[in-house]
């Protein structure tokens, strides 16, 4: 997965270490004979990345588009912090990067940073966590306009509510405020590079039918309603957002298709849809085995069709295939092939190794 959204909210490395010490005074750990640990309410877990990619581009290069390049790249660290005593917990996704990504970000951030509270009915989480609009993730490394655009992996300040009962999950949120950043630095146009996301009402809900024993059946629909800030202009316009998704799992295979419209503000160039297909085929799945786990290979097409069509990134092709090395490794081969507009395309090949620990 390409982390590049950089977390700027001033208070992350606060959270951060009040979380550690919380965690060091209510840890319990139960030892068993010979003092191993058999049980124990705060984990520590995570992974890096690092990759190779080789980039070709057709049309007007620029400094973040250069007309040809490769290189090997560090991605960056994640850590995941968790822990759980009956029926409260917290969960602490911190990320540091060695990439600049243009010199705009910070190269360490919060990617996720809340406590919980379980019932029986659902869970309540307050603190920074993923919006619940959408489809939550695609499965490839580099992520699709549903990414790009802001409506993937977007974490944002707020409280959310999660459940479910019978074939139906629902989500319920409110975010007061935006971390800083929607989409990626330097391709994308989601709605916070520059601005910031406020005062957001989401909604989700998921029906999921077994239609017989290889066969599932997923229909969702999210809905947003909040305002988009820009503090230096001194600017703020209304945000409307509506999605509808469909996902047919048929044995190993895979089939998803989202359809997305968005509103911001009055102006065309704050206004569109986004088309999103995704096709998956597990050829190889064997999570026992002790050296060749998984192997997975996917289509994914993203169109986005703005009312002002000059503007932004409107198609994005991936072609890739995942293998997963016993529990410690996976490796990503993606072909990646972008457009914005009419006259600049890039064509990139990524080879991306995920050490976890």
């Amino acid at each position: 997965m390409n982390i590049i959204k950089k977390r700027t909210f001033t208070s992350v490395s606060f959270i951060f270490i009040i979380v550690i010490i919380v965690s060091l005074l209510f840890n319990e750990v139960v030892l068993g004979e010979g003092g191993d640990v058999l049980s124990s309410p705060f984990t520590i877990s995570g992974y890096l990345s690092l990759y190779y990619y080789y980039s070709n581009l057709t049309g007007k290069a620029t400094v973040f588009y250069p007309e040809q390049k490769s290189a090997m790249v560090f991605d960056v660290i994640h850590l995941y912090l968790d822990a759980k005593r009956e029926n409260i917990g917290f969960h602490v996704d911190y990320a540091v990067s060695d990439e600049p990504y243009g010199g705009a970000y910070g190269d360490n951030w919060a990617e996720e940073a809340y406590i919980f509270y379980k019932t029986s009915i659902g869970s309540t989480i307050l603190g920074l966590s993923y919006v619940p609009f959408g489809i939550f993730w695609d499965g490839t490394w580099y992520g699709s306009l549903m990414y790009f655009k802001g409506f993937m992996l977007d974490a944002d300040w707020g409280l959310k509510f999660s459940g479910g009962k019978n074939n139906f999950d629902f989500n319920a949120a409110f975010y007061t405020n935006g971390d800083g950043l929607n989409g990626e630095a330097l391709l994308g146009s989601g709605p916070e590079v520059g601005t910031n996301q406020e005062d957001m009402f989401v909604g989700r809900l998921v029906y999921t039918q077994s239609v017989s024993e290889d066969i599932n059946l997923t229909i969702g629909v999210s809905g947003l309603r909040g305002k988009v800030v820009d503090d230096i202009a001194g600017t703020e316009v209304d945000e409307t957002d509506f999605e509808a998704d469909v996902t047919f799992d048929i044995g190993k295979f895979t089939l998803a298709g989202q359809y997305v419209n968005y509103e911001r503000g009055d102006d065309d160039s704050g206004k569109g849809n986004i088309f999103y297909i995704m096709l998956n085929a597990n050829v190889i799945d064997n999570p026992g085995d002790k050296f060749f786990n998984r192997l997975s290979i996917y289509y994914n097409y993203s169109r986005d069709s703005p009312n002002d069509s000059s503007d932004g990134l409107s198609d994005l092709r991936i072609a890739g295939a995942n293998l997963t090395l016993a529990h410690d490794l996976s490796v990503y081969l993606e072909y990646v092939r972008w457009k914005v507009g009419k006259i600049l395309q890039n064509n990139t090949f990524y080879c991306v190794f995920y050490i976890f620990f």
